[in-house]
């Protein structure tokens, strides 16, 4: 194996130590490998060599998960038959195909190395991170669960703000229908109903510049752009 555990570290090493120039470009390309796939071995074959004709050059290329499917050793392998012929260094970064196996996690790390870890590129750090959400050994990905109760907590939590953001959503739904209400302008959260008061501001300019836009005002303000249609 190519590098052995210190794979990703050696193909780090390169990109840290290769000439800095601005700006710089580099290429990133996941799931060409899922599981075995005659196919998707050929599609990645295509797209290796467009990276190898680059000019300039890529300063490195980022594989982002599912290129080693189920996770063995042997698909490991396989996937370093393709990259072996890049003239730029590649990492490879977890997905949550490569922990298929049960022997997933085992495999990368002696192959690549530690799921985490980063690099740099002038002033640039890039960071990769293990964020996969299966179970080692188990294809299937399962749905997280919420605690027992949590509906009833949520609640007890805004009562009030949710009655009335039910009546108040009715009435602006048929003031200013077609469109869809504010949401935010009786959010719990301040900072949130000040964006919202500035943007039925914004509509309001809006409105009195061109009456054909009454119908996306506030309800307050619709109200008074057909009061001066009346009126006119």
């Amino acid at each position: 194996m190519a590098g052995g555990r210190q794979r990703n570290a050696l193909m780090a090493g390169r990109i840290e130590g290769a000439p800095v120039r601005y700006p710089f470009s580099f290429v990133v390309a996941g799931d060409s490998g899922a599981w075995p796939d005659p196919t998707a071995d050929g599609i990645f074959s295509q797209l290796l060599a467009q990276v190898s004709e680059l000019d300039p050059p890529a300063v490195f290329f980022a594989q982002l998960g599912d290129f080693a499917g189920p996770g063995t050793a042997d698909r490991h392998e396989h996937y370093l038959g393709f990259v072996a012929g890049l003239p730029v260094p590649d990492v490879c970064v977890v997905g949550n195909h490569e922990l298929d196996d049960a022997s997933g996690p085992a495999s990368f790390a002696r192959v690549h190395g530690p799921m985490n870890f980063s690099f740099a590129h002038g002033h640039t750090r890039f960071v990769a991170l293990h964020s996969q959400p299966g179970v080692t050994g188990e294809v299937e990905v399962r749905a997280p669960t919420r605690p027992r109760g949590w509906r009833a907590r949520a609640r007890r939590t805004w009562p009030t703000w949710t009655a009335r953001s039910r009546r108040r959503t009715s009435r602006t739904a048929s003031a200013t229908s077609p469109r869809r209400p504010c949401q935010g302008a009786w959010h719990p959260d301040a900072s949130r109903r000040a964006r919202c008061k500035e943007t039925w501001r914004g509509l309001a300019l809006l409105g009195r510049a061109s009456r054909g836009h009454a119908r996306c005002l506030a309800p307050d303000t619709a109200a008074r752009v057909r009061a001066r249609r009346r009126r006119a």
